[in-house]
């Protein structure tokens, strides 16, 4: 009656296989009896969540986005009640678990609530040890109910609780009779600084069926819609990054659009296929949308393109929900971030004391970092310092002097790098073997605020330069061409959208070199902790980054991930410290669910004290104070310390928790918290916007419309609706109605009643 199983791993095929788990598999038997009937159950008293995940960083478990996943919690004593939710984006994977991984994790985040498991040290958390007693009773669940219980039986040292999981509607999923728990030191788990080293991996998703295909239209076309717009528009960026700033900013001024999502159309943008090689111009594209999306969550989509792609295919790719895609020969693919394997040794110098490096950016922080751990690690004999000011660049003559008692000949020479003809009359004197790119300028701005000039001022001195050191080199016997990206480029950096769309560029242009034989890697940065342009960050910015989950990177660990990047076979890879995201906006999930009528039906009086902790407590967060206490109401946004990029993450973090869509100018529309809070008491006083129920009311008129298409001429569903359609257009026009109307909704072909109905229901 029952099956051994056992689960193993090796790290070689040299290597010994080391066993896991093991365990017995059976025919399920007993009947679950999971109650929630009644929930939360009575005498359950709310635990509070938010901090759950910060906490449980404190102790050295740091869990990503996607295993995120407890929303709210209730305790009574020696039993906690959760409810769990799997990202919308992972809703599609789930049907192909028995349980979602992500939310069987999370279920387990339920123990560290409520006292049910004893307190831990930090760096000793406890971890799931044993199972006893599993069953599984339904699958493809994509949010769940659990009712967690400690086991009165176990020992201090060795916890157990036991888990009844059902879904959302109280259907059993799963019972775990008995979870034995072990303390684990995370010194166990630590990582050497290569697993700080990612790069994007595009895996294929399967196309999900529809209901019926998006209403999408080109951006020519969008002129002639009357009422509704469709769900996408699509536009072809191919004139370049320029060409696709004008798109963005068009579509972001125009108020119409507000409800749509523009779908940005590349070709040969990314590096999405293995024999892929990206057009750096097509990349700087992306970089800038990538910035775009970041600012303007749920209003622009990335579509990178192979050829000609059947209509079916494009609207496949568009309903995963995904902001970024491309399609691979009849494949629909999405970026994901993972880990890269660095071999231990380098085959061989990269660089070496034979012959000269380059180093743009020289004379700056990370230049003049880079140029000594070049001298003491790699014994590079000859540097070639590059900078705008040259030697007059403050402290480049103590770096020269600090280098030439290292043993090198180091020369320092001022030019533009972004000027062709400078550049190469530099390159023609020297007799290089190596370069390291890493100079560039920041003017940050939102994508409203950038103009073609301020995006020339950071495309320049970066990707233009970059450029032409690649053809003014390709031709020499280089070891090494290194590219300075950041991370901006890769994830889009909000307020930087001039300065991701360079980043772009380098990373796609080191993918060009290495197709074409050369030497070529891109290393994009997140923070160090040392010089350079991240010298200019405020306070706010930092803490904007943790609140992103990015830590700065210690010069060692820095110089660390650059050694491990020049092992590393890939052209493109992410040098970055990720950890828990902090304070971050709570999901759409958590929050949205019941708010509008929790606050409709409050007193007046009660709805504005529970708005104005909610506005003044996300104020708090984007400016780094303690709690929602040390905001008055009565003080303007911009004299608390606002600035555009705080302004725009405040406005998607209230949009995220309200599920309103805010406008982009809201901080300066309504620029107290006092003035915003009366704003939102509008909208959840229980009366519907009137520009909401007009969209509703259209989107029902477009699902009527492709039912309708469906039926026959005989449908007696079809005659019923004719006929309530006959009782809503006499209404309309304000008396008993018209024969006329009628008789011609009753001759009415399909396509000449929803003709019909746009022009007696058009609303201006």
């Amino acid at each position: 009656g029952g099956r051994s199983v056992s689960i193993h791993s090796r790290s070689g095929a040299a290597e010994p296989w080391v066993r896991h788990a093991d365990g017995v598999l059976a025919a399920e038997d007993g009947v679950p009896g999971f109650d929630v009937v009644q929930w939360p159950p009575a005498g359950a008293a709310p635990v509070e969540v938010e901090q759950l995940y910060e906490d449980l960083a404190e102790i050295g478990l740091e869990y990503g986005p996607i295993f995120q996943g407890l929303v709210r919690a209730w305790a009574r004593p020696g039993e906690v009640f959760a409810e769990i939710a799997l990202p919308e984006q992972e809703h599609a994977e789930a049907a192909r678990f028995g349980l979602h991984p992500a939310l069987l994790d999370a279920a387990l985040h339920a123990s560290a609530l409520g006292g049910l498991l004893p307190a831990v040290e930090p760096g000793q958390p406890f971890l799931p040890f044993a199972w006893s007693g599993v069953s599984l009773h339904a699958t493809g669940a994509t949010s769940l109910r659990i009712k967690a219980t400690t086991d009165a039986t176990s020992s201090p040292s060795s916890p157990a609780i036991s888990l009844a999981i059902a879904d959302g509607t109280g259907v059993p999923v799963a019972d775990i009779e008995a979870l034995t728990l072990r303390p684990l030191s995370t010194a166990q788990l630590t990582t050497t600084a290569g697993q700080n080293l990612h790069h994007l991996e595009w895996s294929a998703v399967p196309p999900r069926p529809a209901a019926q295909a998006p209403r999408r239209v080109s951006l020519g076309a969008l002129s002639e819609l009357n009422g509704s717009l469709p769900e996408f528009v699509l536009v072809e960026a191919l004139g370049g990054v320029h060409h696709a700033l004008t798109l963005v900013q068009d579509w972001l001024a125009e108020e119409r659009f507000a409800s749509s999502r523009l779908v940005i159309v590349t070709r040969g943008a990314v590096a999405a296929a293995q024999d892929d090689v990206p057009s750096p111009a097509q990349a700087a594209v992306w970089g800038l949308v990538r910035a775009a999306q970041g600012e303007q969550p749920g209003r622009f989509v990335l579509l990178d393109l192979d050829g000609d792609v059947p209509e079916q295919l494009v609207e496949q790719a568009l309903i995963t929900g995904e902001s970024q895609l491309a399609v691979r020969a009849g494949e629909i693919r999405v970026p994901r971030l993972t880990r890269v394997a660095v071999p231990e040794e380098q085959q061989g110098p990269v660089f070496g004391p034979e012959g000269t490096v380059l180093i743009t950016g020289g004379t700056g922080g990370l230049g003049a970092l880079v140029a000594r751990h070049l001298v003491t690690a790699h014994d590079v004999r000859r540097l070639l310092l590059v900078s705008r000011r040259g030697p007059d660049a403050p402290g480049a003559s103590e770096l020269v002097a600090e280098l030439s008692e290292l043993g090198a000949d180091v020369t320092v020479e001022a030019c533009d790098v972004a000027d062709r003809g400078a550049l190469a009359r530099l390159i023609a004197s020297t007799p290089l073997t190596g370069v390291v790119h890493t100079a560039g300028v920041l003017d940050d701005g939102i994508i409203p605020s950038l103009t073609p000039e301020r995006l020339d001022t950071v495309m320049g001195p970066k990707a233009d330069a970059a450029w032409h050191l690649h053809e003014l080199t390709q031709e020499l016997d280089l070891s090494a061409f290194v590219l300075f990206s950041s991370l901006a480029g890769v994830l889009g950096g909000p307020g930087q959208g001039n300065y991701s769309a360079a980043n772009a560029y380098l990373d796609a242009l080191a993918e060009y070199r290495r197709a074409r034989g050369l030497p070529g890697v891109s290393l994009a940065w997140g923070l160090w902790d040392a010089g350079g342009m991240t010298q200019e960050l405020t306070e706010a910015d930092l803490r904007r980054m943790e609140r992103m989950g990015l830590k700065p990177l210690s010069v060692a660990e820095g110089l660390s991930l650059f050694d491990a990047g020049l092992r590393a076979d890939r052209a493109a890879l992410v040098a970055a410290r990720f950890v828990q995201a902090r304070n971050n906006a709570p999901r759409r999930a958590a929050a949205v669910d019941g708010l509008a009528d929790r606050l409709a039906a409050m007193e007046p009086a009660e709805r504005e004290s529970a708005l104005s902790d909610l506005v003044r407590g996300q104020v708090a967060t984007v400016l780094g104070f303690a709690d929602a206490s040390a905001i008055d109401p009565q003080r303007r946004f911009q004299d608390l310390g606002f600035d555009s990029l705080t302004a725009v993450e405040f406005r998607n973090r209230l949009s995220t928790v309200t599920g309103l869509r805010l406008p982009a100018t809201l901080v300066f529309d309504y620029p107290t918290s006092a003035e915003l809070i009366e704003y939102l008491m509008g909208h959840f006083d229980g009366a519907e916007d009137e520009e909401a129920g007009i969209l509703r009311l259209f989107a029902e008129l477009d699902t009527i419309e492709t039912s309708m298409a469906r039926m026959t001429e005989d449908s007696t569903v079809r005659d019923r609706l004719v006929a309530r359609l006959k009782e809503v257009l006499s209404g309309l026009n304000g008396s008993g109605g018209e024969a006329g109307i009628a008789d011609q909704i009753e001759a009415a072909s399909d396509d000449e009643m929803f003709a019909f109905i746009d022009n007696e229901l058009e609303v201006s």
